[in-house]
């Protein structure tokens, strides 16, 4: 299909079918954010390589795989921020070679040492990370609330 723009924000959209959006192979914008998304069809992702824009924020996400956002080279703004991510593998966002925005705040991370990485990567990365002080720790309950950034290396994961 010919379509390059695809808006679904705000439709109470819970489910996305396997498939749904892999034929959609010339989408360069995706917006599915504000939405009632748990599980997203994440195989989907590996045939819109043209994708340059994906909201999925305020949706209510769990999971992210590792491979994800493979093979989106041609991605500029992610936003998964205001999802219930309680982790993000380290690799995740390695293959967004042209990423220059990314939007991962407000999800309840676990603050462990498997999360280090992100808190490294997101001091030193070129690319915009807004709302730094709103990528916090929802567990363990020592850390509760405190931003990603503000806690120090040697503490992750020993609270």
């Amino acid at each position: 299909t010919q379509v390059t723009s695809l808006w679904l924000a705000h439709n109470e959209i819970s489910v996305i079918a396997n498939g749904t959006l892999a034929v959609l192979v010339q989408l360069k914008n995706l917006d599915i954010s504000y939405n009632l998304i748990v599980d997203f069809p994440w195989e989907d992702l590996a045939s819109l390589t043209a994708l340059q824009l994906l909201k999925m924020n305020n949706n209510r996400m769990t999971n992210l795989p590792r491979d994800a956002f493979q093979n989106l080279k041609d991605l500029r703004s992610l936003r998964i921020n205001n999802n219930n991510f309680a982790t993000i593998v380290e690799g995740t966002f390695d293959a967004l070679s042209s990423l220059s925005h990314l939007q991962i705040y407000n999800n309840p991370f676990n603050c462990t040492c498997s999360l280090l990485w992100l808190k490294t990567w997101v001091e030193n990365t070129l690319i915009s990370v807004p709302e730094q002080n709103f990528i916090s720790c929802a567990s363990p309950p020592s850390l509760n609330n405190t931003p990603l950034r503000k806690i120090p290396s040697m503490q992750i994961g020993r609270a």
